[in-house]
């Protein structure tokens, strides 16, 4: 068993197939004066009273709720469901909590229209032969959204608004392993090592396309993929800054807090980075050795001063925020932001008003 845990949490980190599970139940369903409201266990995820997608049934459901003033039983949190986007609501597990609020841009209000000759907002094929979601704005200025591990594009629209109305032309991009047509439906993944060029594809098509002035945003995963890039590119002339929410920066720390959460003992976190360095079954099962510990945004600066906005909470549950102060003395010119009690990519949806704030002046020192 000892030998076999890490392994098959090692392949659990290689392999994106289209299962997700979640971690509670949505416990019971109920309509109450022509409202509909779920329950869901008491957890650190459900004491939010912010607006919040529910997933259930690896994200065939997805429900916009925000938790109820009263109705809150023992043991349980009662949401009201103010939009159901997927399948019926009925008791089920395997269902989790997320920041999304929408599936795709009709959601947040960008609806395709001629605008001239064009239309304001489309797919896009990038290089690599993935589609991104195009919202056309100032053509000199662009900012590149990167979602993070098992997303979409979706996930990183819900401050779209914010960029459009400061002139932005804006992709949100998709990975290579996400599902066609969006993505090039690949399951494999380097976890990082390879798929910063995804973030260059898209530099690459901006740049093609005009852009003079480039903020990269990247989320979760997204965020350890643009630090992989910026480490990596040979031409950064047009990247003006970075922003991240909830950035992965290092998978040891992360590992480590994956492991707890799991029950097991800290070390299970070296145990499966070691698998994944240099274990012969992970090519034998047509995977790559990956060496994580590599990719640690935590260990050396980065090969430039570009400016950088970071996001975080330390209640985030998910990755690691222990080394943000790390990066920050490492990279001086980024600013921290701490969104307090929020959880892991639920910062937006947490404090609205700082967040578009701090992104607001962070631009506006850019004079861009």
């Amino acid at each position: 068993m000892r030998l076999l845990v890490p392994i098959v949490a090692a392949l659990r980190l290689l392999w994106l197939g289209k299962s997700i599970q979640g971690d509670f139940s949505i416990v019971r369903v109920i309509s109450d004066n022509e409202s509909l409201f779920v329950f869901l266990p008491a957890n650190a995820d459900t004491e939010s009273t912010a607006k919040l997608s529910l997933f259930w049934n690896s994200r065939a459901g997805h429900a916009i709720v925000q938790r109820s003033s009263e109705g809150d039983e023992v043991g349980l949190r009662r949401f009201r469901v103010l939009r159901n986007m997927g399948e019926p609501i009925t008791p089920v597990s395997g269902a989790w909590l997320s920041g999304w609020l929408g599936e795709n841009g009709d959601d947040f209000g960008f609806h395709s229209g001629l605008i001239g000759c064009m239309y304001h907002n489309h797919f896009c094929q990038l290089p690599n032969g993935t589609q991104a979601f195009r919202l056309d704005g100032d053509a000199s200025k662009w900012v590149i959204h990167i979602h993070g591990r098992k997303a979409s594009y979706a996930e990183t629209l819900r401050n779209a608004q914010q960029f459009e109305s400061l002139g932005f032309t804006q992709l949100a991009i998709s990975h290579e392993s996400d599902d066609k047509p969006f993505g090039l439906g690949k399951r494999r993944t380097a976890l990082g090592e390879r798929e910063w060029r995804q973030v260059s594809s898209a530099v690459d098509y901006a740049r093609n396309n005009g852009a003079q002035n480039i903020i990269l945003f990247g989320w979760s995963l997204g965020g350890l993929f643009i630090n992989q890039f910026l480490k990596m590119s040979s031409d950064l002339s047009k990247v003006r800054a970075v922003i991240f929410d909830s950035p992965l920066l290092d998978y040891r720390s992360t590992l480590q807090l994956q492991a707890g959460r799991s029950g097991y003992a800290r070390d299970l976190a070296d145990r499966v980075i070691r698998v994944l360095k240099s274990s012969p079954m992970i090519p034998l099962l047509g995977f790559p050795n990956v060496d994580v510990a590599r990719l640690s945004s935590l260990d050396e600066p980065l090969p430039t001063s570009i400016p950088a906005l970071l996001f975080f909470s330390s209640n985030d549950g998910f990755v690691s925020m222990n080394g943000v102060y790390r990066y920050r003395e490492l990279n001086p010119k980024t600013k921290l932001v701490e969104i307090f009690g929020a959880r892991h990519c639920r910062l937006f949806n947490e404090n609205l008003n700082k967040y578009q704030k701090e992104i607001g002046k962070f631009i506006d020192a850019l004079q861009i």
